[in-house]
């Protein structure tokens, strides 16, 4: 069995690294593959990745709708598992084991929690966020595609939880293996009012005129910019208290 991980990006390399870092510390599943579809559709970069167990697609052509480039993305894997892989979120190493036995414990077709740890600026908490699909797992048969002309996480989770068995999750502190990063790791195109195009073209002129952004082939090296881990494992033991990397 194989899982891919699909890990759509545009500009930000310093973030896919630690995505790659992230996936490179995934707890080992005896018997299933993973894989890391890293798919970029920045024409000033060319992207490379020497990891094992990483693929990297640098798509001919730039899509200005996130829904369409999540299809196209999707449309690329030929495996059993899909897990959604945000290039600025973090997944600490028990993720693709625990929502995988999730999954297939429960007998359904897709899985995600509704809790995240929330990072903001170097801090990290523990709070309820509907995240729509940026920790879901799911077999390849129920994706349905992301609506075209309308959000992409929302419209790709609502899609498929329309035609499949899905469950969502409020885990305890101790199961929770997903960080959702906010303020201080750049700009998100969901804050951006407007349609599909509106918020990409934000999120384009931000990222491109970031002063990180580089132009030609790039190397991706994984790398952690902070410990996530031992910060979330200090707020599983303290949920309230703010922890700060």
């Amino acid at each position: 069995m194989k899982i891919t991980c699909v890990c759509p990006t545009h500009g930000r390399p310093y973030h896919v690294n630690e995505a790659l870092q992230s996936f490179g510390n995934q707890d080992a599943l005896s018997n299933i593959e993973y894989e890391l579809l890293i798919f970029n559709d920045c024409p000033e970069q060319q992207l490379r990745c020497d990891c094992g167990g990483v693929r990297v697609v640098n798509s001919p052509k730039m899509y200005a709708d996130l829904s369409e480039k999540f299809n196209a993305a999707v449309n690329l894997c030929d495996c059993d598992v899909i897990a959604w892989w945000e290039d600025d979120d973090i997944s600490l190493p028990k993720r693709l084991l625990q929502s995988s036995s999730m999954m297939f414990g429960l007998r359904v077709d897709a899985y995600k929690q509704n809790r995240a740890w929330y990072w903001n600026n170097g801090d990290i908490t523990g709070r309820p966020v509907n995240l729509f699909f940026g920790d879901a797992i799911f077999v390849r048969t129920a994706w349905r595609g992301a609506t075209p002309g309308q959000p992409a996480d929302r419209s790709a989770w609502e899609n498929m939880t329309n035609e499949c068995t899905a469950i969502e999750e409020y885990p305890k502190p101790d199961d929770t293996y997903f960080i959702y990063r906010w303020a201080g790791t750049g700009h998100h195109d969901s804050a951006v009012q407007g349609t599909n195009a509106d918020r990409f073209a934000s999120f384009r002129f931000a990222v491109t005129h970031d002063p990180r952004f580089q132009r030609g082939e790039i190397e991706l090296v994984p790398a952690w910019a902070h410990r996530y881990d031992e910060q979330a494992a200090l707020a599983a033991r303290d949920p309230g208290r703010r922890n700060k990397t």
